[in-house]
């Protein structure tokens, strides 16, 4: 019997790190960790880009509280220079990271993507940042390195109970 496999990918917010706190001006504070699943993939898969979405939470937290937001496979910085965004969109707005050069996930791994930012000095004590893959209209362009077929889609969940809420950082002075 010869199975034919298309390529696919499946993208979700991992499990961990779990919602922590962290104190204001803290650097390099690893925020969500996304996970890039080609396990039920046919053949090796390409992304040259990753639309994540951060909603703020509390009563006086502010998006300007985070800065230099980066993308690490491993201890390899994904996301540099011109490629780091200057701001994060809206809450509830997908940011865009645009990777340096395009990254491979191999058919039948899963390759986990940390995000880390910086914290302001003066972040308040009260704001919230959760981080989700998903958001209205952001789609996650991929293709299939062996038979260049576009696999576009909005993303899909690893894991249903890790919908939207997938890291909290819960800023203190």
């Amino acid at each position: 019997t010869m199975t034919v496999k298309g390529a696919a990918l499946a993208v979700g917010v991992s499990a961990t790190p779990a919602s922590q706190t962290t104190t204001a001006g803290t650097q390099d504070v690893t925020m969500a960790n996304f996970q890039l699943d080609a396990s039920q993939s046919g053949e090796d898969v390409r992304l040259s880009a990753l639309p994540v979405t951060m909603t703020l939470g509390g009563s006086s937290g502010s998006i300007s509280d985070l800065s230099s937001c980066r993308l690490y496979n491993g201890s390899t910085q994904l996301t540099t220079g011109s490629n780091v965004p200057s701001a994060l969109s809206a809450s509830g707005s997908a940011t865009t990271f645009t990777f340096d050069n395009s990254i491979t996930i191999p058919k039948g791994t899963v390759v986990t993507l940390a995000l880390k930012c910086n914290v302001a000095s003066g972040a308040a004590s009260t704001a919230t940042y959760t981080w989700s893959i998903t958001s209205s209209g952001a789609v996650i362009s991929s293709t299939g390195v062996t038979s260049g077929n576009s696999i576009d889609r909005k993303s899909t969940r690893l894991n249903s109970s890790h919908a939207n809420i997938s890291y909290a950082v819960f800023c203190l002075k």
